[in-house]
């Protein structure tokens, strides 16, 4: 049976599949575009997501960034931005179930 934390993470997945999918095939004039209370353009909010998700599996497991970009920098293509967070989607939904429930610490 799927932990709470693999359950967590698949729909987290779920959610970045849908996101991505939905932003293959915008033009560059659409992923620069940004509103109030994102990180910025689309293209660099999506990109600052998997950074950022890639780095949470770096921390839990010590294991080499899946993506390692830092605002400034341009962001990578959508498809390389997918790959990542596939990859590191797969990877937080393993670690969970390698970690035993005793050893997740919950904080308030």
């Amino acid at each position: 049976m799927p932990t709470n934390f693999q359950q967590l993470f698949r729909h987290n997945r779920w959610a970045n599949r849908l996101i991505l999918a939905a932003c293959a095939d915008l033009t560059p004039e659409q992923l620069a575009a940004d509103c109030v209370g994102t990180y910025g353009a689309l293209h660099v909010t999506l990109a600052h997501l998997a950074a950022a998700e890639s780095g949470y599996v770096y921390r839990l497991s010590a294991e080499p960034r899946i993506l390692d970009w830092r605002d400034p920098a341009p962001p990578p293509p959508v498809s390389v931005l997918a790959d990542a967070l596939e990859r590191s989607g797969t990877r937080l939904i393993a670690l969970a179930a390698s970690t035993p429930a005793d050893a997740v610490q919950l904080r308030a």
